[in-house]
């Protein structure tokens, strides 16, 4: 389950947002009590959106398989399974320094493109 919420991350975000949207957007414009069907509908979609959105904060947050997912995203040539023996503190302190790592080499990447362009 971990995996496919990591692998389809994008899609849990935009299609989460899209039923909160959707949702809230058939609660508002129901006005009367005839229009129970509109409204339960619309409920039922924000509620879909809500859990869709907090399904992959929640494994975001507190699973170390997702954060061993992401640093092997980052750093392909370690092994989930050697990652999983350790501690989610660590795991997240490894990732929060490769994306560190990943920051400054864009950034000394973008420094050398300026000076090659000052240069040139």
């Amino acid at each position: 389950m971990v995996e496919f919420i990591f692998l389809n991350k994008d899609s849990f975000i935009i299609v989460g947002c899209l039923f909160i949207i959707l949702g809230l957007t058939l609660i508002v414009i129901t006005e009367k009590i005839s229009q129970i069907k509109t409204f339960i509908i619309g409920f039922i979609a924000f509620c879909s959106g809500i859990i869709l959105l907090g399904s992959l904060i929640t494994v975001g947050l507190f699973s170390k398989e997702y954060t061993a997912l992401e640093i092997t995203e980052l750093k392909p040539n370690l092994k989930k399974e050697e990652l999983m023996k350790f501690d989610i503190r660590f795991l997240e302190s490894v990732l929060n320094e490769l994306r560190e790592k990943k920051l400054k080499e864009i950034q000394e990447k973008k420094e050398m493109e300026i000076q090659e362009i000052i240069n040139q």
